[in-house]
């Protein structure tokens, strides 16, 4: 099933809500339970599988393991299970977001959202610039090991001010590039334009989309209103 783009954004406002909220109990276990259904009903069964995984690993270290063993290691990991529990809706709503979205989708479904046309273009080539970070770092790595430097990793620890020369400040400079050539490929595209472009698909709310709105809406009572 297509779940539209705008009610990814409205899951991950949600679920970060949520995490303000600090909710815990029974709508908290709803709330991941919700995430978990929605996830596998787009497609990604296995992404809800691992999370459902977690967050009942995090929920029985935080409930059962600090009665069965109260110690102080236990206690930094219960706190630590406790605040990841706090965190997993908001991860998997952007896992969601992320994983099942491309960046022309979102700023499609912003744009019907009237948001300002700066915003969308610093968004489009901020999502298109993450992935960039990680292909330039390659490029660096793989030119200092040629040059026979850095072959081993702890040699970050030994020498960090010859790492930050030969390694940093060549990623910053390929980055400066990489997003300039980004920005003028968006512009060339046409997504500052003022006036509406041509759109290879139309994005409407379906009964799915409506259908998790009123869940979210639900939630937001009992989790003001327990």
């Amino acid at each position: 099933m297509k779940l539209d783009v705008r009610s990814k954004v409205l899951l991950v406002l949600f679920a970060n809500l949520a995490f303000l909220l600090r909710v815990t109990g029974w709508p908290e276990t709803v709330l991941v339970l919700g995430l978990a259904l929605i996830t596998a009903l787009v497609g990604k069964k296995k992404m809800s599988l691992y999370y459902l995984s977690i967050y009942l690993l995090l929920l029985a270290v935080d409930t059962f393991l600090l009665d069965l063993l109260p110690s102080l290691p236990i206690r930094m990991l219960t706190t630590i299970a406790t605040a990841g529990r706090f965190m997993l809706p908001s991860i998997m709503a952007g896992s969601l977001l992320l994983t099942t979205s491309s960046a022309y989708d979102l700023i499609h479904g912003l744009r019907k959202w009237y948001l300002p046309e700066s915003l969308l273009l610093t968004l489009a080539v901020m999502l298109r610039f993450l992935p960039a970070i990680k292909a330039d770092a390659k490029m660096v790595s793989r030119s200092l090991r040629l040059r026979g430097m850095f072959l081993q990793k702890r040699s970050i620890f030994l020498q960090p001010v010859r790492y930050f020369e030969y390694m940093i400040v060549p990623l910053l400079m390929s980055l400066l590039r990489t997003i300039q050539d980004l920005t003028i490929a968006s512009l060339t595209k046409g997504l500052a334009l003022k006036r509406g472009g041509t759109e290879t698909f139309v994005s409407r709310f379906r009964l799915l989309d409506w259908s998790i709105c009123l869940w979210m809406l639900g939630m937001l009572i009992w989790m003001i209103h327990p």
